[in-house]
């Protein structure tokens, strides 16, 4: 047939296809109708330590996952093809430095080439229970523009997302317990819970630990997971099957325990002592980003000679980066300390 022949066309799915019979020897025999694809692929968006916002998203409580029209993707049908389109979606600016897994399980991202079907039963991110998950590292996030485009009917919401799987934690520091910061229980503060869900793939020990400590605000600081609060130490290359019926911290009662270090690792480079030298006894900073000083005082420094400016006079002096015995870190000028 022929654009323009007078022809009325046929009515398409939407996806395109055929619904009528299909002849499969030209003589009006017919093969069954393998039925309509998927309408949609679901994807969720990450970092390396957690979930980020989608610019689509289509639940309303839950803004970290979305999903597109597998029409709208390029052919061929590679995954280079369908990242290119979730992250001009999304608008990430480089697909390269983003990695596509094709199950919450997957272990490993797919390789660009990979091919993918659309059609059928088996299609990545058919089921918004098992999406996709794209995983852009930290300087995609920090450069994201807004939404080149958006995906029809997706501004829409579809209603609540209401699958969540928590995974519970006790926090510590050397000393003892710690108040989690997702705490549930005003009765047991040191008891927390996220959603198994904002772990980024791949579903490692590692990545757990990581998603927890972000949710704490302890980034900066060292951690190690012991499971059902036991004396065994969770391996960072651990996996652990997000859709698993038990997996460790599934139960209130059976949390894994998370112990952080007290030193930042940015502290802990502060291993060099310094002492003032001011004969006249002590001075006091009018300048918060500078330490007060008292003569024969020893600080920890991580000795490495830098130029800062003094606001009350606005001159430039060399000085170090310092922390005191109350744990306060300011500048101490050189020509007032020396190494000890």
């Amino acid at each position: 047939m022929t654009i323009g022949d007078g022809v009325s066309p046929p009515n398409l799915l939407s996806d395109g296809r055929n619904p009528e019979p299909v002849s499969s020897d030209g003589l009006g025999g017919t093969e069954p109708n393998p039925g309509p694809g998927p309408r949609y692929v679901y994807y969720r968006l990450y970092t390396q330590d957690g979930p980020i916002k989608s610019n689509n998203p289509i639940y309303s409580n839950n803004a970290f996952i979305s999903r597109i029209l597998p029409r709208s993707v390029a052919p061929p049908h590679t995954a280079a093809s369908l990242k290119k389109h979730l992250c001009k979606v999304e608008g990430f600016l480089a697909p390269e430095s983003c990695a596509l897994y094709l199950s919450l399980s997957e272990k490993v991202p797919v390789g660009g080439a990979v091919r993918l079907s659309f059609r059928g039963d088996l299609v990545p991110g058919s089921s918004s229970l098992d999406p996709l998950a794209l995983v852009v590292g930290p300087e995609e996030n920090g450069t994201r523009s807004p939404a080149p485009i958006k995906t029809g009917e997706l501004g829409q919401w579809i209603g609540e997302q209401v699958q969540i799987r928590l995974v519970h934690y006790r926090v510590y520091n050397e000393s003892g317990e710690m108040t989690s910061k997702t705490s549930f229980d005003k009765y047991d503060t040191s008891l927390g819970c996220i959603d198994l869900f904002c772990v980024s793939p791949p579903h490692t020990v590692a990545s757990l630990k990581a998603c927890i400590a972000k949710a704490e605000g302890m980034t900066d600081h060292d951690l190690q997971a012991f499971e059902d609060m036991g004396e065994i130490i969770m391996k960072d290359d651990d996996t652990i099957n997000i859709l698993a019926d038990v997996y460790p911290g599934i139960v209130q009662d059976a949390p894994i325990a998370i112990v952080f270090d007290s030193e930042t690792r940015s502290d802990r480079a502060f291993a060099k002592r310094i002492q003032i030298i001011y004969p006249t006894g002590t001075w006091a900073s009018p300048d918060p980003k500078w330490h007060s000083m008292k003569d024969k005082e020893i600080l920890q420094t991580d000795g490495i000679l830098r130029s800062e400016i003094y606001n009350p006079n606005k001159i430039e002096y060399k000085c170090y980066m310092a922390i005191n015995s109350e744990g306060k870190k300011a500048l101490v000028a050189e020509s007032f300390s020396k190494f000890c």
